[in-house]
């Protein structure tokens, strides 16, 4: 499996989970800023099932609509 191939699972609701390294693959940064963002209690809501973290993909969108900035490039 290649860095970029995510592979989503889904929670017993059907909502689409994303595993740590699957957005960090997704954002293009590492697991360790993931997990600073978390400490810091910044980044996207997540979830702590049995000894893993999870990212429900609603949030990570929610997330990156509220991070988009509008405008022109310098």
């Amino acid at each position: 499996m290649s860095r970029n191939d995510v592979q989503p699972q889904y929670n017993a609701g059907g909502e689409c989970m994303l595993r740590e390294r699957d957005l960090a693959a997704r954002w293009n940064v590492s697991a360790r800023t993931l997990q600073r963002w978390r400490a810091a209690g910044s980044g996207p809501p997540w979830h702590h099932f049995a000894g893993s973290v999870r990212y429900k993909l609603g949030d990570i969108l929610n997330f990156e609509h509220q991070a988009k900035r509008e405008g022109s490039a310098p």
